[in-house]
């Protein structure tokens, strides 16, 4: 399949993931992350802007939008939700509260930190994500996830990076990987999840409209009864938080 580049040019398009694939964050393509990593210390982190996308929304928008620019292939701008049972919690509760816990972590080290949205609702697409970002100058836009599958045994977490799509991606590709790859292995190591690996995604309209390196962390699958009970926990919450903060830090540390 051929896609348009920004500038209008066709360009060989990276295989997306099916809708399975979608939901599962993970998945027979997924890149293992790196098996250790040592513990960063706390940076510095001013002058440093980064953007927090609580993903998932109160509010389903059929709309649809474009992947990217010049494409002809569209997503809902706002799918359906997943709901878990044990405790009763909604996603976009998760992804906020994981939000606003690791906004005050990343304050305390000096970030200029922005959010996407500060409430349940957002009537906006993955384009309107990916703009917050670039129109703050972020140095990083994290999307806070969590995952859905049919199988209930499945579990675990997984991080999300652009697929190299030029026209796209090519400008951010290489240090959204290495964010992913570090803020995955701190995941894994802090929270002591089941690794589903680093996924290149080029379907998701926040990582290709994004002028900013970009990545999305799925904390774990609201489907599956242990994580569901964890997820629903504020303090699972802030453990969530600070194992970003890691890979946030370990990621500074390499620039």
């Amino acid at each position: 399949m051929l896609i348009k580049s920004r500038e209008g040019k066709a360009q060989p398009a990276a295989a997306a993931p099916s809708p399975v694939q979608d939901q599962q964050a993970g998945g027979s393509g997924a890149a293992a992350a790196p098996a250790s990593a040592q513990i960063p210390l706390q940076r510095d982190l001013s002058g440093t802007v980064i953007c927090l996308d609580p993903a998932r929304s109160s509010n389903q928008n059929n709309e649809t939008e474009t992947v990217g620019p010049g494409s002809a292939s569209t997503v809902a701008m706002g799918p359906p939700g997943i709901k878990g049972a044990n405790p009763p919690i909604n996603d976009y509760q998760v992804t906020l509260g994981i939000a606003t816990d690791l906004q005050k972590l990343l304050t305390a080290q000096g970030a200029d930190v922005v959010l996407t949205r500060t409430g349940d609702a957002y009537y906006g697409g993955g384009r309107d994500r990916a703009r917050v970002a670039n129109q703050a100058g972020a140095d990083l836009l994290l999307v806070i996830d969590v995952s859905a599958s049919d199988d209930a045994t499945r579990q675990g977490v997984s991080t999300a990076a652009p697929a190299l799509v030029y026209g796209w991606t090519d400008d951010i590709y290489g240090k959204s990987n290495t964010a992913a790859f570090t803020i995955q292995s701190c995941l894994v190591r802090d929270l002591g999840a089941l690794n589903q690996g680093v996924n290149e995604r080029s379907d998701y309209p926040e990582f290709n409209w994004s002028n900013v390196p970009a990545v999305q962390a799925q904390v774990g699958f609201l489907t599956n009864p242990d994580e569901d009970t964890k997820l629903g926990s504020p303090d699972y919450q802030q453990k969530v938080a600070a194992a970003l903060l890691d890979g946030i830090d370990l990621y500074f540390s390499k620039k």
